[in-house]
């Protein structure tokens, strides 16, 4: 688990172009609360969204090892 939060600018621009179906599952969260979030309807996310945000942004980004 990543200890490196981004920014709700930086999550934003991060989801723009993932479906958020699959965010939804990946995560846990609901697809409602991610919609609000990429269309920055939702200012103001709770910490554990962010975090698990960040979490499964980050892992996404990093090169898979084999």
């Amino acid at each position: 688990m990543s200890h490196h939060l981004l920014t709700l600018e930086q999550i934003r621009a991060a989801l723009q172009d993932r479906r958020i179906t699959t965010v939804s599952a990946a995560t846990g969260l609901h697809a409602n609360t991610l919609h609000q979030i990429k269309k920055g309807k939702s200012e103001n996310p709770s910490l554990r969204t962010i975090t698990i945000l960040s979490d499964y942004l980050i892992r996404q980004t990093q090169p898979m090892v084999s």
